[in-house]
């Protein structure tokens, strides 16, 4: 099986292309086998563009020279993964629009993923609790907490766009009410909100790497 992801609800474009094997619809799986499974498979191209503001115009040229690199057609192309948001508004609608469009005349697959799902996804951070961040500007953010149980992502503080005065308490709830060593903060929204990380009064760590600017190689797994 063959994903074309892309996302374009961060502020950086993100393409990639990831392959795997089929898995049976009624076969039963463990979620460690699952991501052990998603682990094993390949990350065959990945192209992520900072502060791309022409996304309507480049990423349709991006995805063709990507898959001319690879020597792949779009015809060997199973599903299309690509990221709903939350996020800017006008990058959502460009890449699910480009996605939609691609679908519908190949009769692909798509698969709408979670941006913040996406971004926390994949990070082995079990003694941490999770939480993606978006800048979503005037001192808001989009944001989720998450933690890791059995490889599995549970939700424990839900999406949504927050004053950073509002999470604060959220977060320390959550730490002392899961027991977790601290918060493990990822995505580029983090920077331009200091506040999050200093006046939790909890260990944390940022995340570091393409994955934490554009979640694309996760939005392809989680598909």
């Amino acid at each position: 099986m063959r994903i074309l992801g892309m996302d374009t609800s961060c502020k950086p474009t993100g393409i990639a292309l990831f392959s795997c094997g089929e898995i049976s619809e009624d076969g039963k799986f463990s979620n460690s086998e699952i991501n052990n499974y998603l682990n094993s498979g390949k990350m065959e191209a990945i192209s992520v563009v900072e502060n791309d503001r022409s996304r309507a115009e480049s990423i349709l040229p991006m995805i063709e020279k990507m898959l001319s690199e690879a020597d792949i057609s779009f015809s060997e192309i199973d599903g299309i993964a690509v990221g709903i948001g939350p996020g800017s508004f006008t990058g959502i609608r460009i890449g699910v629009t480009v996605a939609k469009t691609m679908a519908q005349f190949s009769n692909k697959k798509i698969y709408g993923i979670s941006t913040l799902n996406a971004l926390a996804y994949g990070w082995n951070k079990s003694n941490f609790l999770i939480c993606p961040v978006i800048d979503a500007r005037a001192d808001r953010i989009f944001a989720a907490s998450y933690i890791e149980d059995e490889g599995e992502l549970v939700e424990v503080i839900k999406e949504d766009l927050y004053f950073e005065k509002t999470l604060i308490p959220l977060l320390i709830d959550a730490v002392e009410k899961y027991n977790k060593e601290g918060i493990f903060f990822v995505g580029e929204g983090i920077e331009l909100h200091n506040n999050l990380k200093d006046s939790s009064n909890y260990y944390y760590e940022v995340a570091e790497g393409v994955n934490s600017k554009s979640p694309v190689e996760q939005m392809c797994k989680l598909s």
